[in-house]
């Protein structure tokens, strides 16, 4: 098995902009909730700066929550723990761009050795992880070739920790690695994944970034661009007569409350129209700005 054996963070850091690891495949399904391929692809292709998450409250606190959650893990389970060397990546053994870096190897006496992932999370799972979990694992499975792993939340103090063993699933790899592979000649020929039913922030900031300024050209739309044209001006009109429904009847209750602070409804829910005071940013004079806001109020 290959291994990138990284110093300290930083190298791990750049290491990771060659290679498509684990925890970037997601995004490659459409299933990373905070990042969309497009915006994977930016970052890849160097068209934009990465994000840098390492300082994030998020990663912080999962950096410090991770060692517990594996010792935690081994009392629950009487499984055999073992971190990982924290910058090592390992390297798929037949396609070299793809990566992964791993929490914990673990040692099942029925199963024997396995993948451990621990997550600080507040995603909330019962019976199965977050796709994106699950995608991840499955790709550091198919990277280190081993059988199985296991996905280990802590949900807070008051829960105890969840976990779920899932088999290496050989179909799903197979898309896995297709569906990498494709995206990696993408990257490699700047050639970017199309965004026609893409709705994600992320891919918002994205094209922000890659399109900071207009050129002054005129160029000829792609046929299908008729297409979104008129849906985007049915979908705005349609956006701008629920607009002014919802607008109509918060004036509506508005002035029935008038001065009082509370509305009640004969169900027991109700509303509020309370004064808010918001003060400005620090200035010479500041400034204080009054105004209420009309809230719902529900019923106990």
């Amino acid at each position: 098995m290959k291994v990138i054996e990284c110093k300290d963070e930083a190298a791990w850091l750049e290491a990771r902009k060659t290679l498509l690891t684990a925890s970037d495949v997601a995004s490659i399904f459409g299933a990373n909730p905070f990042k969309s391929e497009l915006a994977l692809w930016a970052e890849k292709t160097g068209a934009i700066e990465s994000a840098d998450l390492s300082e994030s409250e998020p990663v912080q606190w999962g950096k410090e929550f991770q060692g517990a959650i594996g010792r935690r893990f081994a009392q629950k389970t009487g499984r055999e723990v073992e971190e990982a060397e924290r910058f090592n990546i390992y390297v798929h053994p037949d396609v070299d761009f793809l990566g992964a870096t791993l929490d914990f190897w673990e040692n099942d006496k029925a199963k024997g050795r396995g993948i451990l992932e621990a997550k600080a999370t507040d995603f909330q799972w019962e019976e199965d992880a977050p796709a994106h979990y699950q995608i991840q694992l499955q790709c550091q499975l198919a990277v280190t070739r081993i059988p199985y792993g296991t996905l280990c939340a802590f949900n807070g103090l008051k829960r105890p920790p969840v976990w779920i063993d899932y088999e290496a699933h050989p179909e799903f790899i197979k898309r896995l690695v297709s569906k990498a592979e494709a995206f990696w000649w993408r990257v490699q020929n700047k050639v970017a994944p199309p965004v026609e039913n893409d709705t994600s922030e992320s891919t918002r900031q994205a094209l922000a970034a890659l399109y900071p300024r207009d050129t002054g050209v005129q160029i000829a739309l792609p046929p299908e661009a008729i297409d979104w044209s008129k849906e985007l001006d049915q979908f705005k009109a349609q956006a701008k007569a629920i607009e002014d429904q919802i607008r109509a009847r918060e004036n509506a209750l508005k002035a029935a409350i008038g001065e009082a602070s509370y509305g009640v409804l004969a169900d027991g829910s109700g509303w509020s129209w309370k004064e808010q005071v918001r003060i400005d940013p620090p200035r010479p004079e500041p400034r204080e700005t009054r105004f209420r806001v009309l809230r719902r109020v529900r019923g106990k």
